[in-house]
């Protein structure tokens, strides 16, 4: 869409009340609640807070009689819901105004990095698969073939980012799933190590695989989903905590069951496997629905990991000497889901960090221009929208 636009009168800079000449039936204390509230849509407008503002703007619209008042209403309302869809944000620089949207369409410089950082411990571990494998009987042996391993794995982030042009927070997507796959080969694992005879378990080769092939079908799985049913960064990052921390506190919980240390180390285990599967999904939808930004998913990180610290460490400088695993399994993981929630809440007024359509940037300038009976003036700004 090219809409070209030229004025919008006294939108956002100034009051509109003495260049408008035309008569209003209103009543001056009518049309004084007007200008107030006008005012506040358009502050909320300057700050940003497109979505706030305007349905402002649209309840204004009804509220006078004078065409012009209702079409800058009118107008900064249509603006305002389009800069909200597109995640705009305003810029003010010098001599002039810029309505900067971010491309929704192409991933950010941030969640390639944190993929380049997945991709290097993944070649990595890979390596180390390898090295099981071969079983290598000097250190160079086990060593070069990690290193090579991560060169192939940076050189194919670096590739597929140039070849394929890898979308908005399909990125964070593919770290996500890395390492949600990871935590569930190394759950599993733990608990079939836990829930089985000594000459029952899995042999080296059969873990080494395990675990390799639960990370690879993450990052894949991680990467188509994000490709094909659109993500964000802050999306992906979240649905990545809350599987992680679902996990955690399920296990911890689980663990504190009544029986003896193999019935406990079992069930533990199991609910941490799963529970990393039901944060995720449950990640998911959350995630749809309130589009947390990466920030915010840290700072939800961040109370999970002070409330567990402080309610666990509480428990111990009180148990002193008597401490005892299940209430300290306990206490920490309802510190954790206390501390999950007192910062989620915290955090709801952040700004969101939703998938949308790319638009380009908009530009904004100044505009002066005489009213219709050449004794005033009308500022506003000129530019177009695409």
């Amino acid at each position: 869409m090219r809409a070209q636009w030229l004025v919008i009168a006294l939108a956002l800079l100034v009051g509109h009340g003495s260049a408008l000449a035309q008569p209003r039936a209103a009543s001056p204390a009518a049309h004084g609640r007007w200008q107030n509230d006008y005012d506040r849509a358009r502050g909320l407008m300057l700050d940003g807070k497109f979505a706030e503002a305007a349905p402002l703007f649209d309840g204004l619209i009804a509220r006078t009689n004078d065409p012009i008042e209702r079409a800058i209403a009118r107008q900064n309302a249509q603006l305002c819901r389009q800069w909200a869809e597109r995640g705009a944000r305003l810029h003010f620089g010098k001599g002039d105004l810029a309505v900067a949207a971010g491309d929704k369409d192409r991933r950010t410089s941030g969640e390639l990095a944190s993929l380049y950082i997945s991709a290097v411990v993944y070649g990595l571990g890979s390596g180390g698969v390898v090295g099981v494998y071969t079983e290598p009987d000097s250190a160079g042996a086990g060593i070069l073939p990690s290193l090579a391993l991560a060169g192939v794995s940076v050189g194919g982030v670096y590739i597929l980012d140039r070849q394929t042009k890898l979308g908005y927070g399909v990125p964070q997507s593919i770290s996500t799933g890395l390492s949600i796959g990871l935590l569930e080969g190394l759950s599993w694992t733990f608990w079939h190590f836990s829930s089985v005879n000594s000459e029952d378990e899995w042999s080296g080769e059969t873990i080494a695989t395990l675990i390799w092939g639960a990370a690879t079908a993450g990052g894949i799985i991680g990467g188509v989903l994000g490709h094909q049913l659109g993500t964000s960064p802050g999306r992906a990052a979240f649905l990545e905590s809350a599987a992680r921390w679902t996990g955690l506190t399920a296990g911890l919980a689980l663990s504190a069951i009544p029986g003896d240390d193999d019935q406990k180390d079992d069930a533990g285990f199991l609910a941490g496997a799963l529970g990393l599967t039901v944060g995720a999904v449950g990640g998911y939808f959350i995630a749809r629905t309130e589009s947390p930004s990466v920030a915010r998913a840290r700072f939800i990180d961040l109370g999970g990991i002070s409330g567990g610290l402080v309610a666990g460490g509480l428990y111990l400088s009180v148990a002193n000497d008597d401490t005892d695993y299940t209430p300290f399994a306990l206490t920490t993981a309802a510190g954790i889901t206390t501390g999950l929630a007192l910062s989620y809440y915290l955090t709801r007024n952040m700004d969101p960090d939703a998938p949308g359509a790319p638009a380009a940037s908009s530009s904004l300038s100044p505009t002066v221009m005489p009213t219709a009976d050449g004794e005033g003036m009308t500022i506003g700004f000129g530019g177009s929208l695409r």
